[in-house]
């Protein structure tokens, strides 16, 4: 699907979440009622237009669902490395959080002018980033799928 079309339509949005789900599940997955929610509020703010709202709960849905392998770990970076998955989906994680982090944690708040420049370039940004949240949230959530 064309990524303009996603940025300018919620019901293209929903339809591009239906179709990853159609797409990669193809037997079953069982996960926590927390990362059911925190899956269900990412794919609302997603499909809503709350791009930033977006990647902070996928990453949280990544993290959740990581969490249940490895209950002991602390650091959202160790749950990625010590994880089953594939390199390149490590890689990918490692990117959303750090990106996920520069929100989260920012050094100076006032130091903002690059946000209040470009806000439509920025939304953009924000957008592109929640698809690729979207995406990878779902290669967690249907990594270990049971047929």
């Amino acid at each position: 699907m064309n990524p303009d079309d996603l940025f300018a339509s919620e019901d293209a949005r929903w339809k591009y979440v239906g179709d990853l789900d159609d797409k990669m599940l193809k037997g079953g997955v069982i996960v926590s009622e927390f990362a059911s929610e925190w899956i269900r509020n990412c794919d609302v703010c997603f499909t809503n237009g709350a791009y930033l709202a977006c990647v902070i709960t996928a990453f949280q849905a990544i993290e959740t669902m990581l969490r249940s392998d490895n209950p002991n770990e602390f650091k959202a970076v160790d749950l990625i490395n010590h994880s089953n998955l594939e390199d390149a989906l490590k890689q990918q994680l490692h990117g959303l959080r750090k990106f996920r982090n520069s929100w989260v944690h920012v050094q100076d708040p006032w130091d903002d002018e690059e946000v209040l420049a470009d806000f439509d370039s920025g939304n953009r940004k924000l957008f592109e980033h929640a698809l690729q949240s979207v995406r990878s949230m779902r290669e967690v959530l249907y990594h270990d799928q049971w047929v």
